[in-house]
């Protein structure tokens, strides 16, 4: 079974954000107040998926910064407590 990193999850929805901006742009003269509608309601759900996109980035740099606690501290902190 594959492994899907993080990373591979971030690059495609990158991807998927690019295609959606390609077909808003490719739609662009197309009239008819439906699809008129439709690019609207997709331009408003890729600006939100973009900003969701960037808090988690933002979010797993700070994971990928923050120390992790060395693997003795658990066992130290239980005999410590007794």
């Amino acid at each position: 079974m594959n492994e899907i990193t993080t990373e591979k999850l971030v690059a495609d929805v990158k991807v998927l954000i690019a295609d959606m901006e390609d077909l808003i742009k490719a739609t662009a003269g197309i009239a008819g107040d439906r699809v008129i509608e439709l690019r609207e309601r997709l331009e408003s759900k890729l600006a939100q998926g973009k900003a969701a996109l960037a808090e988690c980035e933002k979010d797993l740099r700070g994971a990928a910064t923050r120390p992790k606690p060395a693997p003795w501290l658990a066992g130290a902190m239980r005999a410590a407590a007794g």
